[in-house]
């Protein structure tokens, strides 16, 4: 039969267990996170598009992405226009779209 002093032992190596892998950088080895994880789904496009004139017709054309966009006091910086035009994931996508709403909006994937 084990002692209530021999139990409390038995639970503080499993603490310092834990500590220890907190300490691990991300994507090194002993580190929770898996080197192979996917990245994070897509979960904002840009759409804006602009208004351009060829032989007296009027088309609308993707228009170019901005790289860094600003919203009150945050700065956004974001990926490349081609990127942005596929989709792509930001964790802050819900503020991006309220925010600019003729530009951007929810990634839904095609046939879904």
């Amino acid at each position: 039969m084990m002692k209530e002093k021999d139990n409390a032992k038995a639970f503080d190596g499993a603490d310092d267990l834990e500590a220890a892998a907190a300490n691990v950088a991300p994507g090194s080895p002993g580190s929770m996170e898996r080197a192979d994880d996917p990245a994070p789904a897509k979960n904002i496009v840009f759409v804006r598009r602009e208004r351009v004139y060829r032989d007296g017709q009027e088309e609308q054309v993707p228009a170019e992405a901005p790289r860094t966009i600003r919203d009150g006091d945050r700065l956004f910086e974001l990926p490349d226009s081609k990127t942005q035009q596929d989709g792509f994931y930001h964790p802050e996508a819900a503020r991006l779209i309220r925010a600019f709403p003729g530009s951007y909006k929810a990634f839904t994937e095609k046939g879904a």
